[in-house]
């Protein structure tokens, strides 16, 4: 069993803080300048395409299927 470690946190170093706050004022104004907002889960009907996109997913599942049936002719990149 592992000892609980009971020191208090360290107080992080002034880049850390500085890079951090920079990084919350950037994803800030990303969402700020985002079309459709900064939510975790978006309606499909603020995407036109994704009802297109749906309607293609038997042929790209077929697609798939037969490039996995033939797996080992895939190129591989280590």
């Amino acid at each position: 069993m592992q000892p609980v470690d009971t020191r208090p946190p360290s107080q992080p170093s002034a880049y850390s803080r500085f890079f951090f706050r920079f990084i919350d004022w950037l994803r800030h104004r990303i969402a700020q300048a985002s079309l459709v907002g900064d939510h975790p889960i978006f309606r499909n009907d603020q995407f036109p395409w994704v009802a297109r996109l749906e309607a293609q997913a038997p042929a790209i599942r077929a697609e798939l299927m037969a490039l996995l049936a033939e797996r080992e002719r895939l190129p591989f990149l280590p």
